[in-house]
């Protein structure tokens, strides 16, 4: 399996990367309001 890969394959990783990068900063956001509030 070490044919290149699709334009569709990397998008697909891109965007799953993209997404998890607004979770994980949107969780920090959170968590630094939350502690910012208590």
């Amino acid at each position: 399996m070490d044919r290149p890969m699709t334009l569709k394959e990397i998008a697909k990783i891109t965007a799953g990367a993209v997404v998890s990068l607004v979770i994980v900063g949107w969780l920090m956001v959170l968590a630094i309001a939350f502690l910012t509030v208590l």
